[in-house]
């Protein structure tokens, strides 16, 4: 059917090296899989995937074969991609692909990245994604963009469009958004060095990043042929991290991003109104840091 014709493109004459990094927390029961499916691509058995491992927890159970392993304390995802993005940068390398230990994936997924890797230019190339533990297979973003006027709001591109629904053929070409998710973004190390401060650890610093990025005019595209899958979930003290990183991006970017004190009060209302302590918690604590440096 239409919808799945391919592309080709003529091969350049030097095929570069592509540099994967993986960041991990105590996750090898998600990370081994992975890289066994990385390494069935034939992007690896031509030799030029060159895979690394951030690992942030305890020694893996096994050495992998096909990555070398960086073992770092616990610097979160945010230490993670920095210690990635310094890693092939000092190596030379045009690009490298950020990636999160539990997504799932099949081989030719590295192998379309790898093809665009040959050609793409001044420009960061993210995913979709498919959320795996909602009843139906949507697609959570086709990258996004941040709100201007609503705080810790992004605008989602694409947002809850069903791939195996009637609405397929929406999703028809790629969209230029302020940021893609760091389950699989292939950065342009071309591009702007990435500022974040480590200490951000989780949680919006991909916004960050392409939001940073664009404005020094390398901007993220996302193709609606690269797709992973992924789960929702997360931990009480993400919501922390939400709304304390939100708060430093906007702080960092002020022109055109709206932060006002009226907007904290309303959203503090909403949550003692809803008797949402645990998060009512995770705000105050968020702002209170934030306020103090």
């Amino acid at each position: 059917s239409i919808d799945l014709l391919a592309w080709t493109a003529p091969k350049p004459k030097t095929l570069n090296p592509l540099g994967v990094s993986i960041t991990t927390y105590n996750k090898a029961a998600y990370l081994l899989p992975n890289l066994e499916t990385l390494a069935q691509s034939a992007a690896y058995a031509a030799g030029v995937l060159d895979l690394l491992v951030v690992n942030n927890g305890d020694p893996l159970p096994e050495g992998p074969a096909m990555a070398e392993v960086k073992a770092l304390p616990n610097v979160g995802g945010t230490g993670g991609f920095l210690a990635g993005h310094a890693h092939f940068r000092e190596k030379g390398y045009r690009h490298f692909v950020i990636m999160d230990d539990d997504i799932a994936i099949l081989p030719d997924f590295i192998d379309r990245l790898y093809a665009i890797s040959c050609f793409a230019e001044n420009v960061h190339v993210g995913t979709m994604a498919e959320i795996l533990n909602v009843p139906e297979r949507i697609v959570k973003e086709q990258g996004a963009n941040v709100s201007g006027s609503h705080t810790f709001g992004i605008d989602l591109i694409n947002p809850f469009t069903d791939l195996q629904g009637w609405d397929r053929h929406r999703v028809y070409g790629y969209y230029e958004a302020d940021f893609s998710g760091w389950w699989s973004l292939m950065v342009d190390l071309n591009g702007p060095t990435p500022t974040m401060p480590e200490k951000q650890f989780i949680k919006r610093d991909d916004i960050m990043f392409g939001y940073e990025s664009r404005a020094q005019d390398v901007p993220t595209i996302v193709p609606p042929n690269l797709v992973v899958a992924h789960g929702e979930e997360g931990a009480p003290a993400y919501y922390y991290y939400d709304i304390r990183n939100d708060l430093i991006l906007r702080a960092r970017n002020s022109e055109g991003l709206s932060l006002s004190a009226k907007q904290l009060f309303q959203i503090a209302g909403y949550l003692m109104l809803s008797l949402q302590a645990d998060r009512q918690r995770m705000f105050n604590a968020a702002l209170s840091d934030f306020m103090a440096g």
